[in-house]
């Protein structure tokens, strides 16, 4: 249920707050880019091109400092989407305010926004109001959670505000009596019919808890999920990705993680995802061109889009006819038992394998051995 007016102007302040706060950090973040690049020119011309450790040390800085401003700024916009009030045991409660990026004000030591991956944001998807309890790295950390609040904003501007509990969830009357009336989270509803575009996006602030438990599994446990086209695995697994390399980034480089795709069209259609969730570098890829790479096969492999494309632009009926039959065929359990005795028959041939020759020189190579050291290889020739 929407917030009543007197906490919507707090938000609404804390908001403005917040904003004024990361322009402030925005500022500073250029300058200190500025800087870093006018010593990194200077020390590469008194290098001279030769290894300099001091310079290594600023070009590791100014990285760090570049990333810390594409945070800054991308945060600008939506800060955090979320909010939750937790008392840890013996202590005051705390409002912890939720986003896609920690921001950290390092002049006053304090955490202005959380992670959505950290573990105490684990209470707002799966915790309930009451006595709750998350996985730290030092332990599990118990409390009570007193609230779980949910922000829509839009063009830097609050526009609404949800407290989740029972008044949150709505019943919602079906025109039609044959259907049953539906229960509707009215975040959730709006989140969504705002995602619909030509890229898949995030949904760090509408992650359901079932999501939440597949996202933050162990790192070693095998899952399978299931589930019909359109429910959300291929987000699931991009978010639970982008969670493994922040929990594991000690250990864990982008460059160890290869995605695999069915096609570059989906490729493309994800493309977005991990870079605006912080993770860039990863490899993307299709199995057609693992194979080719792996194969070094340079001829054109005509892949199921290239298929599908043939048949819904091509004219000639005969050429369509040929690829929907031959395609029809290759995916037939007959088709497999072919390959299966072929593959069967080309394992037999191979292991009827003669002697190997090097510019025929292996009969008196052996010759040369029986006689300085090993006289029972004679047996051999």
């Amino acid at each position: 249920m929407a917030i009543n007016k007197k906490e919507m102007e707090l938000e609404k302040h804390k908001l403005e707050e917040t904003e004024e706060w990361l322009n402030e950090q925005i500022n500073l973040a250029v300058k200190k880019e500025e800087e870093l690049e006018k010593k990194i020119s200077m020390l590469k011309k008194s290098s001279g091109g030769t290894y300099s450790e001091e310079l290594a040390l600023v070009q590791q800085v100014y990285e760090f400092a570049n990333k810390n401003l594409q945070k800054y700024s991308e945060a600008a916009h939506k800060p955090y989407f979320a909010r939750i009030d937790f008392r840890e045991r013996r202590r005051d409660t705390e409002s912890y305010y939720i986003g896609k990026f920690s921001l950290n004000d390092s002049s006053e030591g304090e955490e202005k926004v959380i992670d959505w991956r950290a573990p105490i944001a684990d209470l707002y998807y799966s915790g309930q109001q009451g006595e709750v309890s998350y996985k730290a790295p030092l332990g599990f950390i118990e409390g009570e959670l007193s609230l779980k609040r949910k922000f829509l904003i839009k063009d830097e501007k609050l526009e609404n505000a949800f407290d989740e509990g029972i008044n949150d969830i709505i019943l919602k009357s079906s025109s039609d009596e044959s259907e049953d009336n539906a229960l509707v989270d009215e975040f959730l509803k709006i989140n969504l019919e705002e995602s619909i575009g030509s890229k898949l996006k995030d949904v760090v602030a509408t992650i359901q808890k079932e999501q939440n438990e597949i996202i933050r599994a162990s790192k070693n446990t095998a899952m399978i999920i299931q589930g019909s086209a359109g429910s959300g695995k291929t987000t699931v697994a991009l978010h639970r990705l982008a969670y493994l390399m922040y929990k594991y980034s000690e250990n864990l480089s982008t460059h160890e993680i290869l995605v695999v795709a069915p096609n570059k069209l989906f490729l493309d259609y994800i493309s977005d995802i991990l870079p605006s969730l912080g993770v860039s570098g990863v490899k993307q890829s299709t199995f057609e061109d693992i194979a080719c790479n792996i194969l070094k096969y340079s001829g054109k492999v005509y892949t199921k889009d290239i298929k599908f494309s043939s048949v819904m632009e091509d004219r000639s009926k005969e050429k369509v006819k040929f690829i929907t039959t031959s395609s029809r065929f290759k995916g037939s359990i007959t088709y497999k038992n072919i390959m299966d005795r072929y593959l069967k028959y080309i394992e037999k041939q191979d292991s009827q394998v003669g002697d190997i020759l090097i510019y025929l020189k292996i009969k008196s190579y052996l010759m040369s051995l029986r006689k300085e050291k090993y006289p029972q290889i004679s047996m051999l020739l």
